[in-house]
């Protein structure tokens, strides 16, 4: 209730803001995760299917993206014991507000992992800036992460962390677009983690990289390493791949 309530909260101020809308993008991606590394078995990650619905919306005052994905929708992939798999839900909330005119912006972030037995939730609250090289578009950030979540052995709660963020995003051509992320959390509280996220170490990070490559009006299909130390799931180290086919209207 809580994760819903921050991601709902997030987009009525956003959209309730007077301003004028520079572009506005919905859609949905059908897809396949491939694990790809041992480390990923290590944490008791498998591939699965996933499905995702986004939305963005840039206006004069800022940016919001918001996204909600299923992995593993009916169960249909085994995990590694041969049982039936967990469903995962993920949501993702990014703002973006206007300081300055001169790239300074807020920023508010959250992400949400879950399935039957784990969730973690994620809020940052930060400063970002942006900055443009050319037709390489670059976003860097700093907050302060408040953490909470639960696994099987336990449950944690108000764990405050320093993290880090930056993002790419450059044309290759006009129909393909690259992209990266790295997200990072400098330094956690592990005595505080000890009862429930045992195997997290002071650092963690989420790494992703990929192109989009648009076929169609409309449509696209996009190819996204990603790697995970100590997050999303992942209690050291993961490897996987992302192919989704996307349509937006």
């Amino acid at each position: 209730m809580k994760t819903i309530t921050i991601t709902a909260l997030s987009a009525l101020i956003c959209s309730g803001v007077s301003a004028k809308v520079l572009m506005q993008d919905t859609g949905v991606n059908v897809g396949w995760m491939q694990e790809i590394s041992s480390e990923s078995e290590d944490s008791g990650q498998y591939s699965r299917s996933v499905i995702s619905a986004q939305h963005r919306t840039v206006a004069d005052w800022g940016m919001v993206f918001v996204k909600g994905q299923m992995e593993n929708l009916g169960a249909t992939s085994d995990d590694l014991n041969g049982d039936d798999g967990d469903v995962w839900f993920k949501a993702m909330t990014t703002v973006y507000y206007n300081l300055s005119d001169t790239g300074v912006m807020g920023w508010y972030d959250l992400f949400v992992n879950q399935n039957q037995n784990v969730a973690e939730v994620h809020n940052v609250l930060g400063i970002a800036y942006k900055h443009k090289f050319q037709q390489l578009t670059v976003t860097g950030g700093v907050g302060m992460n408040y953490f909470s979540g639960h696994t099987p052995l336990g449950s944690a709660e108000g764990i405050l962390t320093p993290v880090a963020r930056i993002t790419a995003t450059y044309p290759v051509t006009q129909k393909v677009n690259a992209f990266a992320l790295i997200n990072a959390h400098l330094h956690r509280d592990t005595d505080a983690l000890a009862g429930s996220f045992t195997s997290w170490g002071k650092t963690g990070h989420q790494i992703l990289a990929g192109v989009r490559y648009t076929f169609a009006p409309q449509w696209d299909m996009n190819v996204t390493y990603r790697n995970f130390n100590n997050w999303g799931g992942y209690g050291e180290d993961g490897q996987s791949i992302v192919t989704t086919v996307g349509y937006h209207f």
